[in-house]
């Protein structure tokens, strides 16, 4: 019986593959290649079960893709493989939910039969992975032409998260560096920004354990519990005060957990945080659940291609996940005007901010400027489209008839519609409204992103990565602001600097829910405005119920309590006959929300601290308090 005999064979053993992961081959294609495979394997000692096997038959200009189960190989599918001999190569496997997808030199692995990126569900679980095989196969008699050189293979490990804060107004866990002094800091953040990710490490596969180290520290360190003093605290070491389990909620997707520190001195140390934000450990009884404030969302930030899904629903939220993101261009209409805001950079805005130089006061593109005219952009559809298009230019309202472009391999602005200024923009993720910024070159087929860095410098990138990150904020024409019942909105507070949303009670009873700012832009900070069949008291203008996305039964209304303060509450109502609210627009450039029945009593946000703000009622019409912009989710463009 012949035997397979190898010229090459590089293993890796053993592995551990998460969704998220991606695995990255560098290689060189010699001049008469034969054959080259790549396998995932589910033991280390054989090779009966192959989650994955990616087999490149060059004389046939072809990669196939199958598995093996039992020893026995399953259907497969073809892709046309494009690289040239004496040409180097970068085969890219990204490990999503549900399958996996591929790129060859940065270009997505295409279908043979419709030319679609090729993706490849998964047969058998990707965590049962445990061995990469890298390897020429050959029969008996051939002449042994070598195919390949392998310069580089990288599994870039465990998937990088964030955790935030089910208690809106907590926000997201994120380790800092004080000013002046050389301890990180464990803290409570309002936004997604780098200093918020953590990658998980496996620490021990019996008990499922995790290092969280701290992504963007310039010391590698970790996140850890001390039991004396009760805090959590970032270390440079890797023991049982920083190996944490995951718990699951209520038996959900795995998206919402507790983040629990192993036993030290018998005792589970849970993180969490209080009443004021900060950060805390404690341990509960057994068998006592902790409260609201000990529990996260688990946002990942995997890779920026392949497949994805969004996660099940707890108590009503979304859990989203971002790993595996997909490419979806967007539709704009006529009419629209949009902020982008940096996600790497997330305190900042695309747009202008003044700095002096030796000639006076100059004006620079930044992505650090603030929310106003400033940053705001037109989008001006091309002449000749008719009422939507995925290509349009953007156009900043304080410059006059000048218009953001990519010329030079900079970002600018140019006084002309040229290529260098006509945009398309791309959703990265179905639950969420990160999108990238692109324009096609010249020739139309190279692609340049716009990026920021943390410093708000704006540059010109070839690839995606977290730099290319925008979110995108769409703001609602005035006259479109009576949409069906179905059309949800974000109401975004200018004082808050945060959309209105909800949260429930600390013992998760959905009954009670309550009114916070938050940065989520998931559905619980989705409302709805219901015009009223009747007439308003000014000048018959139309008056609004507004109500709950997520729970369509609850609306927003005003409780007089025993004291005769006035509390905003979500109420439970059967009908939609008892509209509540005012919406008025502002030239300005934004809307409040004031009462019916209770005259100059505006919805408005009010600061408690640095991370904290409380919905209020106010009559302070005039200041930032009641401001509002209402935001049109991505899902309904």
């Amino acid at each position: 019986m012949s035997q397979n005999r190898t010229r090459l064979s590089l293993t890796r053993s053993p592995i551990c593959i998460f969704d998220g992961t991606v695995i990255t081959i560098k290689g060189e294609v010699l001049s008469n290649p034969d054959r080259f495979r790549v396998d995932l394997v589910t033991s280390l000692d054989d090779t009966e079960n192959v989650a994955l096997r990616i087999d490149v038959k060059f004389n046939q200009q072809s990669i196939v893709l199958s598995s093996k189960t039992d020893g026995e190989k399953d259907s497969s599918h073809s892709a046309k493989w494009c690289v040239e001999n004496d040409a180097p190569f970068v085969l890219s496997i990204a490990t999503g939910a549900d399958n996996y997808g591929f790129k060859v030199n940065d270009k997505p692995l295409l279908a043979e039969d419709d030319e679609s990126p090729l993706l490849f569900d998964h047969r058998h679980p990707y965590d049962d992975i445990k061995r990469l095989h890298l390897f020429e196969p050959s029969q008996d008699g051939d002449d042994h032409r070598p195919s390949v050189q392998i310069r580089h293979v990288s599994i870039q490990g465990g998937p990088v998260v964030y955790f935030n804060s089910m208690y809106a107004k907590f926000g997201t866990l994120r380790v800092i560096a004080v000013d002046g002094q050389q301890d990180l800091v464990v803290a409570m953040g309002g936004a997604l920004t780098k200093h918020s990710q953590f990658k998980l490490i496996l620490a021990n596969a019996e008990d499922d354990t995790y290092y969280l180290q701290c992504h963007h520290t310039s010391e590698e360190s970790y996140l850890a519990v001390d039991g004396d003093l009760g805090k959590v605290i970032a270390v440079q070491n890797q023991d049982s005060a920083s190996a944490f389990k995951m718990e699951k909620v209520n038996q959900s997707s795995g998206f919402q957990c507790t983040a629990m520190v192993t036993q030290i001195e018998q005792n589970a140390l849970y993180i969490g945080a209080n009443s004021d934000g900060a950060v805390i450990s404690k341990s509960f009884e057994s068998g006592q659940p902790p409260p609201d404030s000990f529990y996260f969302d688990v946002i990942q930030v995997g890779s920026i291609w392949g497949s994805g899904s969004l996660g099940d629903q707890s108590f009503g939220f979304v859990m989203r996940q971002t790993s595996g993101r997909k490419q979806t261009p967007i539709v704009f209409s006529a009419g629209r005007s949009v902020y982008i805001q940096s996600h790497y950079y997330g305190s900042g805005y695309l747009g202008t901010v003044d700095f002096l130089d030796g000639q006076g006061s100059q004006k620079a593109l930044s992505a650090g400027a603030g929310l106003g005219p400033n940053a705001q952009f037109d989008v001006i559809l091309p002449p000749d489209s008719e009422c939507s298009s995925t290509e349009f230019y953007l156009k900043l309202k304080t410059l006059g008839e000048r218009y953001l472009a990519i010329k030079d391999s900079a970002v600018t602005f140019v006084n002309e519609l040229t290529f260098a200024s006509l945009f398309t923009m791309e959703r990265v993720n179905d639950s969420d409204d990160q999108v990238t910024i692109a324009v096609n070159g010249e020739d139309n087929k190279t692609t340049q992103f716009i990026a920021a860095q943390e410093d708000g410098k704006v540059y010109v990138t070839n690839d995606c990565s977290e730099d290319t990150m925008f979110t995108l904020h769409i703001l609602e024409d005035p006259r479109n602001l009576c949409p069906p019942p179905e059309r949800s909105y974000f109401l975004w507070n200018k004082e808050a600097g945060s959309n209105l949303c909800l949260h429930p009670d600390s013992n998760h009873r959905l009954a009670v829910l309550k009114l916070a700012f938050g940065s989520a832009d998931t559905v619980r900070a989705q409302f709805q405005f219901i015009k009223s069949t009747t007439k308003g008291t000014a000048c018959c203008k139309p008056v609004y119920a507004l109500r709950s996305t997520l729970f369509t039964k609850f609306h927003v209304d005003i409780q007089d309590t025993n004291d005769e303060e006035k509390q905003l509450v979500l109420r439970y109502h059967e009908t939609l006959s008892n509209p509540k609210w005012n919406v008025d627009w502002h030239s300005e450039g934004y809307y409040t929300i004031s009462s019916v029945n209770y005259p100059d009593c505006y919805i408005g946000a009010e600061r408690i601290g640095d991370e904290v703000t409380a919905v209020v009622l106010t009559n302070d019409f005039s200041s930032d308090k009641v401001k509002f912009q209402i935001h049109v989710p991505l899902n309904d463009l």
